[in-house]
Formats: structure tokens, sequence, C-alpha cells
């Protein structure tokens, strides 16, 4: 699940379904009429415009005939993007999970900046440098021997693949999970590749799998 989902939202969703349901966008709650469910999204996008500025002679004070000054001024203008069909509770809901990611946003800020103070105002001093020798063997027996950090698809061969990444290395490796994956639907291959939906216990074993032999294989070279 994304991070924002948690258990008190997903309550404040159910409540918008309850209230919104399939609701056209006009509040109707059978609605016979489909223009009412088309959408369209407006962005506000600054652009800049050129106006001349009459220049003002500074002896006299007056302005100079003929004589501008190309001044370049911001200007906010609505751009309207696709028509799309959508319910009036979907838009209800994505205000409330882009509030929601936004808050969460701040907040990790806002824990960052005061862990930041924390730390410098503290008592004593941080060691910083290298690990001693029993303290380095101690951190790397507790690393596990990959980190599956994403699943995605390859720009150059299209193939479903996934992001690796090999502890106290700088190396991340792109696994090619094909076998694993080429018995899902393609539905289920995209909420799993964009919004991180856990997959089938007999896919992720196999992905782990394929993940475990291109690092053992890749330690061997």
């Amino acid at each position: 699940m994304p991070k924002w989902a948690t258990p008190e939202r997903k309550r404040q969703l159910v409540r918008l379904w309850h209230r919104y349901g399939n609701r056209c966008l006009q509040g109707h709650p059978v609605c016979p009429d489909p223009s009412h469910y088309l959408h369209r999204e407006a962005k506000t996008v600054i652009t800049a415009e050129l106006q001349e500025v009459p220049v003002e002679d500074k002896r006299t004070g007056l302005l100079r005939p003929g004589v501008y000054l190309e001044l370049w001024k911001p200007k906010a203008a609505t751009v309207h993007g696709d028509v799309e069909l959508a319910r009036l509770y979907d838009i209800k809901a994505e205000e409330c999970i882009r509030q929601w990611i936004a808050d969460d946003r701040a907040e990790a800020a806002a824990a960052w900046r005061a862990e930041r103070e924390r730390m410098h105002r503290g008592p004593g001093h941080i060691r910083q440098g290298r690990f001693d020798s029993i303290r380095r063997e101690v951190f790397l027996a507790q690393q596990p021997d990959y980190y599956v950090v994403a699943l995605g698809v390859d720009p150059l061969t299209f193939r479903p693949v996934a992001k690796v990444r090999i502890p106290s290395t700088y190396v991340y490796l792109f696994v090619d999970i094909t076998p694993a994956v080429e018995r899902l639907s393609r539905n289920k291959r995209r909420k799993a590749a964009r919004y991180g939906k856990p997959l089938p216990q007999e896919i992720r074993e196999t992905v782990e799998t394929l993940a475990q032999k291109a690092v053992a294989d890749w330690w061997s070279r």
C-alpha cells in the first residue's frame, strides 16, 4: 500500500464513497446524461509576456517620446488538460489524497529538521569515520544479501524488471523477472510497478529466487 494509506485515511475514503458513491459531477445520484461525467482538469501555468514601459527623462522628469523599455512580466494562465470520465467520488478522493501526500511530505521535512537540530544541540559528539573491525563484522553479518527496491519496466527492452540494491555497495542490479510475472494480467503488473501493490506469494518467491541468482552471479564475478 502507498505511504499515505493509513487506516484512518482509508476510513475517510469509505465515508466519501458512502456520501458521493456513483454520483455524477453535478451531484445527481442516478444521472442518464453522459456529459455530466466528463471531467477536464484545469492547471495554472505561469508564463511571461513582454511589455513596453515608457522611459522617463531623469533631468526633466518627462517621458521620452518613442523610447520604451522592454520588461518581461509574469502572467498566470489556465490550461485545460485532456477530458476523462470521472465520478464525483473520484474527484473528491483525488483531492484528499493529494492533500495527504503534501501533509506527509511536510511532516517528514519537519521531523528531519527537528532531528538535525537535536543532533547539533545534543551533548557529546557523534563518532564519525569507519567501523572498527568487530562492529563492521557484526554489521555486515546482520545485513541481507540484497534489497528489492522497486518493480518497473526496462525502457530499452520493455520487459518487467526488479531494481535490486546490494548492501554496503553502490551497485544496483536490474533483474529480468519476466518468468515470474508473465502469468499476471497487465493490470496487476501495472499496479505492482506504479502503486506498490503486493504480488501473490508464489510470484514473490519466484522474484526473490531470480534476484538471489542475479546477486550471486554478480558476486562471483
